[in-house]
């Protein structure tokens, strides 16, 4: 019976050495941004802006591993981007009508960081 104990315990504790965290990192969320920095993203974080006719959504994307998956939308309207396999990258999308937008930003074994923030459109002007 003792020479069966370590067989069993390590059989016990063999399942938990192969799990691995949803998320390892820090994560702020404000109706205007959302920042992340991750060394392991295996899940979904969605943070709700705040934004005003005109105004735009800049995303700036680090990937050291892995992909993302963002989408973007407001209330029960269809998304207005989606993107999947994401690496490093910046890129803005702009919002026609005020309201909340849910913003889910998914990681796929990802590390790395994610900066969203809320601004004014640059304003194009004639020459």
């Amino acid at each position: 019976m003792k020479s069966l104990f370590p067989i069993l315990l390590c059989l016990l504790l063999l399942p938990l050495t192969a799990c691995q965290p949803d998320f390892s990192g820090s994560r702020m969320g404000t109706p205007r941004g959302l920042h992340m920095s991750y060394t392991a993203f295996h899940t979904t974080e969605k943070q709700t802006l705040s934004l005003k006719a005109g105004e735009e959504i800049a995303l700036s994307l680090v990937s050291q591993a892995g992909t993302l998956s963002i989408t973007i939308w407001k209330g029960e309207e269809e998304p207005i981007y989606e993107g999947e396999g994401l690496t490093t990258q910046d890129f803005t999308v702009e919002v026609e009508e005020a309201g909340l937008y849910t913003v889910a930003v998914t990681g796929q074994g990802a590390v790395g960081s994610v900066d969203i923030t809320v601004g004014q459109a640059p304003s194009v002007q004639g020459t």
